[in-house]
């Protein structure tokens, strides 16, 4: 019920598909006015990923980030990269 209420707050904002699509949400809107994420529809194949690979030299508390690394793949292929 708790969740409920949480969307339902939601109506008192001026919140349309673009919005969401600039927020990473991909939605469309369905013949039965339904939202469904585009993922749902998408081939595995056409979706990016990205890998995230993160070096510390230890824990939460005390530990420091040493590196980050990410690579971005679509069909099986790189398509970018970042390291630090």
């Amino acid at each position: 019920m708790q969740e409920f209420a949480k969307v339902e707050e939601l109506k008192n904002f001026d919140l349309d598909l673009e919005t969401f699509e600039l927020l990473g949400l991909g939605l469309t809107l369905n013949k039965d006015n339904i939202f469904t994420l585009k993922t749902r529809t998408t081939k595995i194949k056409d979706e990016i990923f990205c890998i995230v690979d993160i070096e510390s030299t230890g824990g939460v508390s005390k530990g420091e980030i040493l590196e980050i690394g990410a690579v971005k793949i679509q069909n099986s292929k790189e398509i970018g990269r970042f390291q630090s």
